[in-house]
């Protein structure tokens, strides 16, 4: 039952980042349905491509659906970062690598990955200023990212976000714990080091 108290978190944090106004209940529903999607489709994949077509038919422009998934990413991210510094700060994990890091970087496929980004971004832009259909289209999806980011101009939008995603990762930090105290298994809440 604990395992399954993070998706109502991470349900709350979708809510807030929809444009249009959806029940927690349904949003819910989404996190769950995403949760069995992930077995035939790359995580990723599979929850943009659900949640925007949940939002879709929720009454959000296509800019707007995608718009959600990717603000609460980003939080969710920023939710990691934050717990990851605040527990190191407060002296409660470490952070330690077993192994040498044998990874060289070659500097021609450095500048070779370089060139081929700055070329696609030339021809994007090429695209949008001399192709007529192409511009509306871009000013259109523009128009319509302005308004779905709407969301973070709000104080209490912002802080609901980053607090459904930080009790998010902490609930399933407790789950995992749980799982492996049941098992037997002796490990800290917070590090993973032991003495």
């Amino acid at each position: 039952m604990l395992g399954q108290v993070p998706r109502i978190a991470q349900a709350g944090s979708l809510q807030t980042a929809s444009p249009a106004p959806v029940p927690l209940v349904r949003v819910t529903k989404l996190t769950f349905a995403t949760c069995f999607i992930n077995l035939a489709v790359p995580s990723t994949a599979a929850r943009v491509a659900t949640s925007t077509r949940f939002f879709q038919r929720s009454g959000t422009t296509a800019a707007g659906a995608v718009s959600a998934g990717a603000l609460d990413s980003v939080f969710g991210f920023a939710a990691q970062i934050v717990l990851l510094g605040g527990f190191l700060l407060l002296g409660l994990g470490t952070l330690g690598f077993n192994g040498e890091s044998s990874v060289e970087i070659d500097p021609n496929m450095v500048r070779t990955v370089v060139l081929v980004i700055v070329v696609l971004l030339v021809l994007a832009v090429v695209a949008v200023v001399a192709v007529t259909p192409v511009r509306r289209r871009v000013v259109l999806v523009a128009g319509q990212l302005k308004d779905a980011l709407a969301v973070l101009h709000s104080p209490s939008a912002v802080v609901r976000l980053l607090a459904c995603n930080l009790a998010a990762e902490l609930l399933f930090a407790l789950t995992i714990w749980t799982v492996l105290r049941a098992f037997g298994q002796e490990v800290d809440l917070v590090d993973d080091h032991h003495q």
